[in-house]
C-alpha cells in the first residue's frame, strides 16, 4: 500500500471527472463551483491537497491561504504575522462548507489521520503560522477527531436553512404559522406602497457596476472587506448558467437591492445580497428578496434553500432551520498553541469578531499531528 500527496494551487489542473467522483456530487463541493470560486474571489490562494492510495484518490482538503486577520484587534495589533507567515483555512469558500472530502471505498478513521499529515505537508511549505478546518458541526465525526487531538474549538455564526417540501409557493404560505403569514401580507403591502417590485431578471441586462456597488455597500455597512470581483455578476452567470438566478428589487424602475441564487445540485443558496440603503430603509425591501429567493427555489424544484448567517431575526419569520457551526483551531508552532487560545478568548470578548475567527473554547492539548518548525 502507497499514500502519496498532490498539492495542486489551481482546481483547473485537477480533472473534473474524478475530483467530482470523489465528492460524489456533494452541493458546493463539485469542482465547477471550485472554478466559480477561483474566478470571483480577489487575492483568492486555494491549494489542493489530494491523497492518493496506489495512485486513486482517495481524500481531499480545500483549503485556503490568508495574509490578513478578520479580527480587528488582532490585524491592529498583529497584522505583519500573517503577511510573513499565512494563516492556512480548510474550507469550502462562498458556500461555508467543510473542506475535508473522503472516498467511501475506506473506512473515516483510517483516511481522517492520512489526510491530516498531507495538510501538515501544505504547512510546512507554506510556513503557516496557524490553520484551521472550519464549518464543522459540533456532532460531526471530524471534529469528535480533532478535539481528541487537542484542537481549540472556534464558534461560528449560526447557519440557516429551509428545506423545501412544497410544490407551490402557495403551499408553502400556508404551511406557515398565522403570524408569520401576516407579517409577509403587512411586508408585501408596505412594499406597493413604496412602489418596490421584485423578481427575477436577466444578468446580462443589469448593469453589473450597479449590481457590484450594492453588494459592496452590504460589506461596508458591517465594516467587512469585500473579497469579490467588480464582475462579480458576469462572471458568475457565464459559469453557473442555469445555475444563477438574479433577484431584484426595483423602485420606480430603479434597482434598489440584489440577491445572487446559486444552485449547486439540488440546493440553492442566497448570496451577494445588495442594498441602496437610502431607499431601502425600513421598506421590507430585504424581506422580500428572500421571500422570492424562496418563491423560485420552489418553482425551480430546489431540496433546500441556504438562507447564510446574518439577519436572523428576519429570517426566523420564513421558517428556517438553524445550524450550529465550528472550527478547529490550532498553531503549528506547538509551543504557542496554548498562547493562541487565550488570545482569542481575549480579542473575542473584546469586540465582535468575524465568523472565521469568534470566541474559542478553553485550550486544550497540542495536537498530536502538529508539528513544530
Amino acid at each position: 500500500m502507497s499514500w502519496t500527496t498532490e498539492i495542486i494551487t489551481d482546481i483547473n489542473r485537477i480533472e473534473a471527472g474524478e475530483w467530482n467522483q470523489l465528492t460524489k456530487e456533494r452541493p458546493f463541493a463539485t469542482w465547477q463551483w471550485l472554478q466559480l470560486t477561483q474566478a470571483v474571489v480577489v487575492d483568492h490562494q486555494p491549494r489542493y491537497v489530494l491523497l492518493r492510495e496506489n495512485g486513486e484518490l482517495q481524500a481531499a482538503a480545500v483549503c485556503y491561504l490568508q495574509s490578513r486577520f478578520h479580527s480587528r484587534v488582532l490585524q491592529l495589533a498583529l497584522g505583519w504575522l500573517p503577511r510573513a507567515f499565512p494563516i492556512l483555512r480548510c474550507a469550502i469558500p462562498i458556500s461555508y462548507d467543510p473542506g475535508l472530502l473522503f472516498s467511501d471505498q475506506q473506512p473515516l478513521e483510517k483516511l481522517l489521520p492520512e489526510l491530516l499529515n498531507s495538510v501538515q505537508t501544505l504547512l510546512r511549505q507554506e510556513r503557516a503560522s496557524f490553520y484551521s478546518f472550519d464549518h464543522l458541526a459540533p456532532t460531526d465525526p471530524i471534529w469528535l477527531f480533532l478535539k481528541a487531538q487537542g484542537y481549540h474549538r472556534v464558534e461560528h455564526l449560526i447557519e440557516t436553512y429551509l428545506d423545501i417540501k412544497w410544490a407551490m409557493f402557495e403551499d408553502y404560505l400556508g404551511a406557515l404559522s398565522r403570524k408569520k403569514r401576516t407579517e409577509y401580507v403587512r411586508i408585501r403591502g408596505r412594499l406597493e406602497r413604496e412602489n418596490i417590485t421584485i423578481g427575477v431578471a436577466d444578468p446580462l441586462s443589469e448593469d453589473g457596476v450597479l449590481l457590484k456597488k450594492l453588494v459592496h455597500n452590504v460589506f461596508q455597512r458591517h465594516a467587512d472587506p469585500d473579497p469579490y470581483s467588480a464582475d462579480l455578476f458576469a462572471k458568475a452567470g457565464a459559469l453557473l448558467g442555469e445555475n444563477f438566478k438574479l433577484v431584484v428589487a426595483r423602485q420606480n424602475g430603479d434597482c434598489i437591492g440584489c440577491f445572487a441564487l446559486l444552485r449547486s445540485g439540488t440546493e440553492w443558496t442566497a448570496k451577494w445580497a445588495g442594498l441602496d440603503y437610502e431607499r431601502t430603509l425600513d421598506t421590507g425591501t430585504y424581506y422580500g428578496l428572500l421571500a422570492e429567493s424562496v418563491r423560485q427555489t420552489i418553482l425551480s424544484g430546489g431540496t433546500r434553500l441556504r438562507m447564510g448567517a446574518t439577519a436572523y431575526q428576519t429570517k426566523q419569520h420564513f421558517g428556517v432551520t438553524v445550524e450550529e457551526r465550528i472550527g478547529a483551531m490550532a498553531v503549528r508552532v506547538r509551543s504557542l498553541h496554548w498562547l493562541a487560545g487565550k488570545i482569542m478568548n481575549f480579542t473575542s470578548n473584546s469586540e465582535i469578531v468575524h465568523q472565521a475567527i469568534p470566541k474559542a473554547s478553553a485550550p486544550t492539548t497540542v495536537p498530536q499531528n502538529d508539528q513544530s518548525h
